[in-house]
């Protein structure tokens, strides 16, 4: 296996445990159920919004990266990465748990939509996986599309899956309490962490 087919599949096992997280597809699928929408307009909206997350990730990266791969040693690149991930894991429980208070608030399509994508956030762990990749000369394009394309499919069946729990409300509710545990997390974390494990110990040409 060479360079660029590791790279792609750890960033789309990354990719894809990061969007089982409740906070990735959660908030979106309440916005979308209290606008009575279908599965094909869910799907699409988590989509778009999927992309933003993505793309808001590259966009930091692309304005600091410099910055970044001039301050943060190569060998000190696993720490960088485990630090961000576990710093917004900690900032992301404790928003979440706020998932009731912002959805009980009575907010506008548009109102609504932004907050859940203040729920949703940059892809903070994609980061990791451009510096890498740009270290290794193999440009953006493959950390980019292996964990856009783990994030949206996940993502997306995610999403499709919490709607058809909306119909349920006995087992939603159970769901919701479960999710927002915050145990929950951490077998997401575990696994992002071995996916970044796995691509950090890659050495530098």
């Amino acid at each position: 296996m060479n360079l660029s087919h590791w790279i792609f599949g750890a960033a789309f096992l990354v990719g894809a445990i990061q969007a089982l997280a409740p906070d990735h597809w959660l908030p979106g699928v309440l916005w979308a159920w209290r606008r009575r929408m279908g599965f094909r307009a869910t799907s699409l909206a988590t989509l778009m919004l999927l992309l933003v997350h993505l793309f808001s990730a590259a966009a930091v990266y692309w304005a600091l990266g410099g910055l970044l791969e001039t301050w943060i040693r190569p060998e000190r690149f696993f720490l960088f990465a485990a630090s961000l991930s576990l710093g917004f894991m900690l900032l992301r429980m404790l928003r979440f748990s706020q998932l009731h208070h912002a959805f009980d608030s009575g907010f506008s399509r548009i109102e609504g939509l932004w907050v859940v994508l203040s729920f949703l956030g940059p892809a903070e762990t994609l980061i990791p996986f451009l510096m890498k990749s740009n270290q290794l000369g193999l440009g953006y394009l493959t950390p980019l599309a292996g964990f856009g394309a783990g994030t949206i499919l996940v993502g997306v069946a995610a999403s499709c899956l919490g709607l058809a729990l909306c119909d349920r409300p006995a087992v939603l509710a159970r769901a919701l309490d479960t999710l927002q545990r915050p145990v929950a997390m951490v077998p997401l974390a575990a696994g992002a962490a071995l996916g970044l494990l796995l691509v950090m110990s890659l050495p530098i040409r």
